[in-house]
């Protein structure tokens, strides 16, 4: 999956090579460099009392059942800014159904003229709460900031939902997500003037595109970036994109085969040393926490890890690393290929170093049944789809450097084999693929009265899942041939800027 990275990633790459070490793969080298991070502890001030105009305004809503507030001291960017808890139904069809709470953060701007609000695809993280991060949008449009956590995500989730068990999980829907942000839009403009933009990023584009599917009114522009749209459970177009084009728009086709080679390279020099790295793997994500579905070896998670390297390589690296603890790049890539391996203590350097990329690059962490993505997972099984794991690429790899096969998982474990390793037999039965919200937005973007603005980069692999050019003059798409994952409007060059702002500030506010 991949369309999340865990702010608690950062983990000591020393620890890594000590785990290495007791595994038999290390025989005291050290990895070179280590990683530090904050867990997701609450940096919000209390302040439920608070007797702010806007604190009172906000507790008045419908539904809402606590607001905190958030210290803006520091903030060159907020007046105020607010965490507000929604009591939201579980089946918006169904209120005898229950209820859960659903966290949105409020930043209130100076002389705001628009509102915006940001469908994120996953949870919100509390030092985030704590910072000026709002969205581009924001600055572009002096927008207010709505940042809504996505239902059953986080603490957006009722008590009894768990992730062993099937009861609830049948209210996590595209529909059912889109009527949560349209009962938060409704009762917060309210009380902020205003027209409003819906965006969101990578899963919360595609969930920013379904909010408009549903309620097509609610918002005068909607912008998802980067977001990905599945022809079905598992979608085959991906990685042959990843293995064959990425790459070529930005760096011409020569030098993008280049790069697609370097990653291989790195692919079946990983497999090479497979034997000494796989259990040091598995064996240091449980050291921090993670729980695995019974079933799942050492084998297994280490193929889909470096599997799932190319596709994170290409998504948010390439040029400069994501990581600031260690050169993911293509450059960092190459320099760890290049390390020498003539003594013990270099051998051992260079599997540390190896390790320590790998787990940087493509965490295992994420396919844990205890991850804090893991709903992402029940909506691709049952709605969203997701990429295939096709690891042909990779056998044929490995088979062509005189390896053999020596991946575990086989040809015939293929399909299905995310969900396997994520979902209990139960729930491998129980969540079912309903295609038809795919069918569904995918059709009516064609004829969409809605205004909306899908941004994307080419050498993203997620660009291999976009939405389709439309010729609906009420829907533009805007490509970026250099950005990856991360492309943002500001990316592209003046003229594009300007006609992405007219058409937005006539969607917004008629001029």
């Amino acid at each position: 999956m991949k369309l999340f990275k865990t702010l608690a990633v950062m983990a000591m790459a020393a620890a890594l090579a000590l785990v290495l070490a007791a595994c038999g793969g290390n025989a005291g080298g050290s990895a070179s460099s280590s990683a530090s991070g904050e867990s997701a502890s609450a940096s919000s001030s209390s302040a439920s009392a608070s007797t702010s105009s806007t604190a009172q305004a906000l507790a008045a809503l419908d539904g809402v059942t606590n607001v905190e507030a958030i210290d803006v001291s520091g903030s060159q960017m907020y007046a105020e800014k607010y965490l507000v808890t929604f009591e939201q139904p579980l089946d918006h069809k169904d209120p005898s159904a229950g209820t859960f709470p659903q966290r949105v953060e409020v930043g209130i701007v100076p002389d705001a003229q628009t509102n915006v609000m940001e469908t994120d695809g996953y949870l919100l993280f509390d030092q985030q709460l704590a910072m000026d991060d709002a969205h581009e949008l924001c600055l572009m449009f002096a927008g207010n900031y709505i940042h809504v956590e996505h239902r059953f995500f986080g603490e957006s989730r009722p008590e009894s939902l768990s992730n062993d068990g099937t009861d609830g999980w049948q209210y996590l829907t595209s529909e059912n997500a889109a009527a949560d942000y349209h009962r938060i839009y409704t009762e917060l403009s309210k009380v902020l003037d205003g027209p409003w933009t819906a965006t969101g990023t990578s899963r919360g584009g595609e969930v920013c595109a379904s909010y408009a599917y549903y309620y097509p009114e609610d918002m005068g522009l909607y912008v998802p970036y980067v977001g990905p749209f599945s022809s079905g459970r598992e979608d085959p177009r991906y990685y042959e994109f990843v293995y064959t084009k990425i790459g070529d728009e930005k760096y011409g086709a020569e030098k993008a085969k280049e790069y697609r080679d370097l990653v291989s390279s790195f692919q079946v020099e990983l497999m090479k040393n497979k034997e000494a790295l796989a259990p040091a793997l598995k064996q240091f994500a449980e050291s921090q926490g993670s729980v695995y579905r019974e079933g799942v070896t050492d084998g297994m998670l280490f193929d889909l890890a470096v599997s799932e390297l190319a596709v994170q390589e290409w998504q948010a690296n390439q040029d400069v690393s994501s990581n600031p603890q260690m050169d993911l790049s293509f450059e960092g890539m190459k320099e760890v290929l290049a390390m020498p391996e003539g003594t013990a203590d270099e051998k051992n350097a260079k599997l540390d170093a190896e390790l320590t990329f790998l787990y940087f690059l493509a965490s295992p962490s994420d396919w844990a049944a205890n991850s804090i993505a893991w709903p992402y997972y029940v909506g691709a099984a049952t709605q969203y789809g997701q990429y295939h794991y096709d690891f042909s690429y990779l056998r044929q790899a490995c088979e062509a450097a005189g390896l053999g096969d020596v991946l575990t998982v086989k040809p015939e474990d293929e399909d299905g084999f995310l969900f396997k390793m994520v979902l209990t037999p139960e729930q491998q039965q129980a969540f079912a693929y309903d295609g038809s919200f795919y069918e569904g937005v995918t059709k009516w973007i064609d004829t969409a009265d809605a205004k909306i603005v899908f941004i994307y980069g080419n050498s993203d692999p997620w660009y291999s899942l976009r939405m389709h050019d439309t010729g609906n003059p009420n829907v533009k798409m805007y490509v970026s041939d250099t950005k990856p994952h991360s492309v943002r409007i500001t990316d592209f060059g003046k003229a594009t800027m300007q006609e992405i702002g007219a058409f937005a500030s006539e969607a917004l506010l008629g001029k």
